[in-house]
């Protein structure tokens, strides 16, 4: 554990535990009406008034040890306190981080400022975090959403492309008369990527339904957009089975139409 003292911010502290300002103002000196989670955390020490540095108030802050500050740290990313915890170890509340050995504090503060300002330097920084096994340096609850955003994020993928795809499918077959290299490229770089994505994600294989059916209604639109057909003039519902979608050498009515006298 790290050993020293550190000078904290009384309201970020009550942030982080999630207790109104002035109401932790009134509790914090007094031992018999500390709360279990702040008792839990052992703080001892005088409140003092001072002036921080970039603030135009004074701030009340109160000494702690570097023990129960990684501890403090712990508890707001534990419990998804974000705001609070970047508060917590912001400039303008923590008056002297003597918490250099302190790789929790170091990690922590370098975690929510790099994921607003460098989000690839952020994913580096997690990424040795993880290597190295300094579970306590992560930055959980950012790790947590970009996590179910990248599941998103290959949905989504996969809706769009699908939807391209397939409308490109509907130009094919209702307008052979227009047919051009164009569209067939763009029919084989949309089915390569959605095979790719299958390829890398099998775990998308079930929604591939439910994804051509959410973009068959962005296929609608693409077909209805570039051509002078309505919307009326082509299925309501997708025509196509996924394996005609999924197959290279599939192209809806081969052969170009002839007009019909």
């Amino acid at each position: 554990m790290p050993s020293g003292e550190i000078r904290v911010g009384v309201s970020s502290i009550g942030q982080v535990l999630g207790y109104t300002n002035n109401w932790f103002k009134r509790i914090v000196g007094s031992p018999s009406k500390k709360p279990k989670a702040l008792q839990s955390l052992g703080f001892t020490g005088e409140v003092e008034t001072v002036l921080i540095e970039g603030t135009r108030e004074p701030q009340e802050v109160q000494t702690i040890s570097l023990e129960d500050f990684e501890r403090l740290l712990h508890y707001g990313v534990l419990n998804g306190k974000k705001p609070a915890l970047a508060f917590l170890i912001s400039k303008a509340t923590v008056c002297f981080l003597e918490a250099l050995r302190c790789t929790t504090v170091e990690g922590v503060n370098q975690s929510f400022e790099l994921y607003e300002l460098d989000f690839y330097a952020w994913t580096q920084q997690q990424a040795e975090f993880l290597q190295h096994k300094k579970w306590s340096c992560l930055d959980v609850p950012n790790l947590v959403e970009e996590i179910e955003s990248l599941g998103k994020q290959q949905r989504q993928e996969l809706r769009n492309r699908l939807g391209i795809l397939l409308g490109h499918l509907l130009k094919w077959e209702f307008q052979p008369s227009h047919r051009s290299k164009s569209w067939l490229a763009t029919i084989r770089e949309q089915r390569r990527q959605v095979l790719r994505l299958l390829k890398e994600s099998p775990s998308l294989q079930p929604y591939l339904l439910e994804a051509m059916e959410d973009g068959y209604q962005s296929a609608l639109n693409l077909a209805v957009s570039e051509t002078p057909l309505d919307y009326e003039d082509f299925p309501q519902e997708c025509s196509y089975s996924s394996g005609q979608v999924l197959d290279p050498q599939f192209l809806p009515t081969q052969q170009p139409k002839t007009d019909e006298a």
